[in-house]
């Protein structure tokens, strides 16, 4: 018995391990993904924000109007 055989016949056996483990598992990645994606959309939102409150200032020679 080779071991995918050995491996089928396990899950089988234990299927209600088997079904936890799954949806465990599944939980798990949902939650990475969901991390990766919170991360990624602050870090944008993070920049957006950064670029649209830019400082900064306009030297001027008293008596002159500074250009638009």
């Amino acid at each position: 018995m080779n071991f995918f055989q050995r491996a089928i016949l396990y899950l089988t056996r234990k299927k209600g391990r088997t079904v936890l483990l799954t949806a465990l598992l599944f939980l798990m990645s949902c939650c990475v993904c969901l991390g990766v994606s919170f991360k990624k959309n602050a870090e944008e939102q993070t920049d957006r924000l950064r670029k649209s409150l830019a400082a900064g200032f306009i030297v001027c020679i008293m008596g002159l109007k500074p250009s638009p």
